[in-house]
């Protein structure tokens, strides 16, 4: 719609219905803004998170994935994997796949790649166990040793 045809309609003037229509148009970007951030925001939250860990000899994996309210994290080597208390290591025994979970050092649960270098493993698969995992060490030890 041309300012002309807003001013016939509104009976403003010519520049009356171009600062209103300016004011309109700033309004919706400036929503547009804001609703552009809070998009990305949400979008950054609910996205699996992938991180490089450094360990002695090699480099693994780290993935952390937000569910909700809480992470699915866990870290992945070329032989096997530690993970935060979700994960079924028995299962993954089924495959031959080396495994282990963490229970939290401090806190209430595995958050970050961080808690999970720092937290006891609670449970460790027989493939694990031949390869020197045990229940008891932290989860940057079971990472060296796979």
């Amino acid at each position: 719609m041309k300012m002309g045809q807003i001013a016939a309609k509104t009976g403003l003037t010519c520049r009356m219905a171009k600062g209103y229509a300016d004011q309109i148009l700033q309004k919706n970007r400036a929503k547009r803004r804001n609703f552009c951030r809070a998009i990305e925001k949400d979008w950054s939250m609910s996205i699996m998170n992938h991180i490089k860990v450094k360990l002695a000899r090699k480099e693994a994996d780290g993935y952390v994935i937000p569910l909700g309210t809480i992470n699915l994290v866990n870290v992945v080597t070329d032989v096997g994997m530690v993970g935060c208390g979700a994960f079924d290591v028995a299962a993954l025994n089924n495959f031959g796949y080396p495994a282990a979970r963490v229970r939290p050092s401090s806190g209430s649960s595995i958050a970050t790649i961080d808690d999970l270098l720092a937290g006891i493993i609670k449970e460790v698969n027989p493939a694990a166990e031949k390869l020197g995992l045990k229940v008891g060490i932290t989860g940057k030890e079971a990472l060296e040793l796979l």
